[in-house]
């Protein structure tokens, strides 16, 4: 099993992202230094709480903001919450999207802005241990005020609602995450943590970013055997010519396709136009 500490590599990058999403299974560890911030940031909420409205506890959300729910208890505010954003539409999303989603909620969480229980978090993390993922609908609410749909789907599948994915076959939750008893029972506030976010759109980013690096890196790599096969006018790559355009990543790419190039040591074929390179 594939395993990650949080914050032990610095600031998250795109390939740690699509590495994790891919893992059959990934063990996250907190370290004791995140789990106090998120254990201080959920006591100080706990006092804040008493002393003024606070939305999602004792209001609507949205357009319903103005509606009062202190009446109503935390089981029932959670299944009004998650039951009315149940309207996503459309195939499943990929698998590694969905585990890079919950990743990528996850450790937005662990900065504690959000005040969730640390216990909640530890076992929503937990579920990426598993090797079934929630089913979710490639299309909902993605980057509207968060991608609540998706993420929805995600926190029902964990309250053992609807159905993962699960050695290619499509089973019910309950098979999966019904021992999850902090998720069960999470307060308003949890689940509202769980799915205010932009981490769906953020986890198809990632995936798309790996992608058009990796294909950008084979590109360069080939052109610079071209250069060694064919030995064309080395103009073409000069470094001040590159500078002029004003394009950090262009010049780099440059520098790259030189390397691959060996360093373009090579007597170049002069016969050639100079506008053909």
């Amino acid at each position: 099993m594939m395993r990650f500490t949080i914050g032990s590599q610095g600031r998250l990058t795109f390939d740690e992202v699509v590495d994790l999403s891919l893992a059959p299974a990934v063990d996250i560890h907190l370290p004791p230094a995140i789990l106090e911030t998120l254990e201080r940031q959920f006591q100080s909420f706990q006092n804040e709480k008493e002393k003024q409205p606070v939305y999602g506890i004792d209001t609507g959300y949205g357009p319903m903001v103005e509606r009062d729910q202190k009446g109503l208890s935390d089981p029932e505010q959670v299944d009004s919450l998650l039951n009315h954003l149940g309207a996503g539409q459309g195939a499943p999303a990929p698998a590694h999207i969905v585990r890079a989603t919950m990743f990528l909620r996850g450790y937005n969480a662990t900065r504690g802005y959000s005040a969730i229980n640390p216990d909640v978090l530890k076992e929503y993390f937990s579920a990426l241990t598993e090797e079934a993922t929630p089913i979710v609908p490639e299309r909902g609410s993605v980057g509207a005020s968060g991608d609540l749909i998706p993420l929805s789907y995600i926190a029902r599948a964990l309250r053992s609602e609807g159905q993962v994915l699960l050695r290619d076959q499509h089973v019910p939750a309950s098979q999966v995450y019904k021992g999850y008893t902090k998720i069960n029972n999470m307060t308003a506030r949890d689940a509202l943590a769980l799915v205010n976010g932009t981490s769906f759109s953020s986890a198809y980013l990632a995936h798309a970013v790996y992608r058009a690096t990796s294909l950008v890196d084979w590109f360069e790599k080939l052109g610079g055997w071209m250069y060694r096969l064919l030995w064309p006018r080395k103009q073409a790559l000069s470094p001040l010519l590159h500078s002029a355009r004003g394009h950090q990543h262009q010049k780099l790419s440059a520098l790259n396709i030189i390397r691959f190039a060996g360093n373009l040591d090579y007597d170049e074929d002069v016969s050639r136009p100079l506008q053909e390179v």
